[in-house]
Parts: C-alpha cells; sequence; structure tokens
C-alpha cells in the first residue's frame, strides 16, 4: 500500500506530479497554464500535474490546494 501524497519529477523538463491516491483517471482538468488535475469516476483527485515548477505558481485556484501545496513544499525541501 503506497502512501500519499507522492511526487514525482518529470527529469526531462521542469513538471512535477503530486499523487494523492492510486484510482484510475477518468477526466483531466486544466487550471490555468500551469496545472493539470486529474480526478477518478467519482470526482475525487488523484493527482496534479505542475509544470514550470521551478517558476512561481498559484496552487490556490485549484481544489485540494493545500495538500498540493503541502506536497510541493516537501518536495522542494529535498531539492536544496
Amino acid at each position: 500500500m503506497s502512501s500519499y501524497p507522492v511526487a514525482t519529477k518529470n527529469d526531462a523538463g521542469d513538471i512535477l506530479y503530486v499523487q494523492l491516491s492510486d484510482e484510475p483517471i477518468a477526466r483531466t482538468r486544466e487550471y490555468g497554464d500551469e496545472c493539470l488535475v486529474d480526478f477518478d469516476a467519482d470526482g475525487g483527485i488523484v493527482g496534479a500535474e505542475f509544470i514550470m515548477i521551478d517558476e512561481q505558481f498559484d496552487l490556490a485556484r485549484i481544489p485540494s490546494s493545500e495538500m498540493f501545496a503541502e506536497a510541493v513544499r516537501d518536495y522542494l525541501a529535498t531539492r536544496t
């Protein structure tokens, strides 16, 4: 059993994916140019892809933003 959230960086680009569950993705919604959020069939959040993670981006506009903010902060803390 996985422990969530799980943050993974795409080494080929400036992209961070934060996964909140292992449910299958039913749909994806864009939140601005820098964030895609994946939802399961029941509308629960599976995860989110953050583009240009090294740039400033606004998490406040996305659902469950505090959960993602914590995962992103934890991820960025491991990079220093």
